[in-house]
């Protein structure tokens, strides 16, 4: 059996959710500046790669969708 690590962070509205699987992290967030914020963070302690958007994660296919948070 595999794992996933979810961590969320959630505060003052903004909303952000790492997953970690292996050597692979997906962030999703309801702020695109604070995502940038965090890869930039990890960035300064490990090699990482932006490989963009996700369309299929885990065999699942993602579908992007514009919502209002705040």
């Amino acid at each position: 059996m595999q794992l996933i690590n979810v961590f969320i962070l959630d505060k003052l509205k903004i909303i952000v959710i790492l997953y970690l699987y292996i050597d692979d992290i997906m962030i999703h967030g309801s702020k695109f500046q604070v995502i940038n914020i965090i890869k930039s963070l990890l960035s300064k302690h490990f090699n990482i790669k932006d490989l963009g958007f996700v369309n299929v994660i885990l065999g699942i296919k993602l579908l992007k969708k514009i919502m209002n948070f705040l």
